[in-house]
Formats: structure tokens, sequence, C-alpha cells
């Protein structure tokens, strides 16, 4: 009796814009502080009872900020690293599962860019590695948080999994978190108009008319900021399996 054989379907990873609300002490905090905003830079570390993460904190008020977020019983420590009067950065250590790190790391999920709280609701850009994990974190979420995928879009399957590993993925975020602010505003303000696009839908002299520079300032920002993210794709890219087959 013959067998018959099935293709194995490729996992391939998905790019998720997710929206949600969880009843964290970062919500609870912002809502009630002019333009405030907490921005999770770097999860550090997790156990079974804390989570500790690098943070970006901003206010009118900054100071009375850390004061509120202080006060949660969620709260176990924050150590201020740099600050002025509308921001700062902290370490902060926090009870496991008063935000949703937890769940991000039981799937392998990463995100791309900081965790943004903001106007009473969560904003985060990931890479979850399959559907499977995908489904995982819907169940997960659904536990205590109202949440939406705002969109969703399947990657190319030879996307290297180093990106899931911790030294792969801290170089991509040191590299993309920490481009000086003007090349990363000219970088994201020529992304959202098109110049990348094929055919451009847009100029160096009207990105730089929009940013208030000179096109000349721009047209480096842009150099520059380009250099470092290529070169950092390029490596990643590098040891991605072959799709070509053998000669």
């Amino acid at each position: 009796m013959g067998v018959l054989l099935y293709p194995m379907r490729k996992e391939r990873p998905i790019l998720i814009d997710l929206e949600y609300i969880h009843p964290c002490w970062c919500i609870r905090a912002v809502e009630k502080l002019e333009g405030g905003k907490i921005l999770l830079v770097s999860p550090l570390r997790f156990n079974r009872t804390t989570e500790q993460g690098l943070f970006e904190l901003e206010a009118s008020d900054v100071g009375k900020l850390i004061r509120m977020l202080g006060e949660s019983p969620h709260v176990k420590k924050i150590t201020v690293l740099q600050k002025s009067a509308t921001w700062a950065l902290a370490d902060i250590i926090c009870t496991h599962d008063s935000l949703i790190l937890a769940k991000l790391m039981r799937t392998c999920s990463v995100p791309l860019l900081p965790t943004l709280t903001k106007d009473g609701r969560d904003l985060a850009t990931l890479i979850v590695p399959s559907d499977r994990e995908l489904r995982m974190l819907s169940s997960l979420l659904k536990e205590d948080t109202e949440f939406k995928v705002r969109s969703k879009k399947y990657l190319e399957s030879q996307l290297p999994r180093s990106l899931f590993n911790s030294r792969d993925f801290l170089k991509f975020k040191l590299v993309t978190e920490h481009l000086p602010e003007k090349q990363r505003e000219a970088f994201l303000l020529a992304s959202s108009k098109g110049y990348y696009t094929l055919p451009k839908k847009t100029t160096i002299e009207d990105l730089a008319l929009k940013m208030g520079v000179s096109p000349s300032t721009m047209a480096e920002h842009l150099r520059k900021a380009e250099g470092k993210l290529l070169t950092l794709f390029g490596d990643s890219l590098s040891v991605a399996p072959s799709n070509r087959g053998s000669d």
C-alpha cells in the first residue's frame, strides 16, 4: 500500500502591530498626567515573581510621574539613571505579569520598537515566530487583556532565526534605538513619505523642507542612518539559508 505524503507547511515569521489595553501600572499613571508617556526601551530580566526593564518616562512633570509609579503596589523598585524636568531613563522592577512582557517572552515574540503607553492604551510592533506562537500569544492575552491586531504581515521564510536570539536582537535594538535623533527623524520621515518606494514619491528637497533643514543636511542624515541600518540587515541576511538549489 502506498503512503500519501503531504508537503510540510513552512512556518513564516509574522510582523504585527498590536494595540492593547492591559490593567497595568503604566496606563494608570500616564492617564493622570499631561503628556504622559512610558516607553519600554529594553526588557532586562524575568523570574517567577518579578520582571525588570529599562524605561523612558515623559511627562510635563516627570518627577511626579516617577512618584506615582513608585506608589503602585506592582512597582517594587525604580532606579533613575538619567533625568530632566520632562524626561527620565529608569530601571524598573515590577511584579510578574503586571505587564505583558512575560507573555511575549513565552511565545518568543520580539518587540521591534519600544512599547508605547499613551492615551490609555499600549502600542507595540512585534515579530512573532509563526502562526502557532501567534495563537498562543492571543490565548495568553485573552486572559486579562483587551487587544486587537492592527496589521499583520508574513515575512519571508528565510528570515534568520538568529533574530530571536538575544545577542542578535540586542544588536538590532542598539542600532535602531540609538540612532542620533536627527538621523532617526530623517529616516522615519523618508520612509513614511515614500522616499524608498519605487518610483519615489518624494524628493530630498521636499523632505528637507518638512524637517526644516537644507537638502545637503537631509541627505547626510539619511546617508548615515542608511549606512548603519543596511549594514545591520546585511549581517543578518548573510546567515540566512540560501533559496537556490545546487548547481
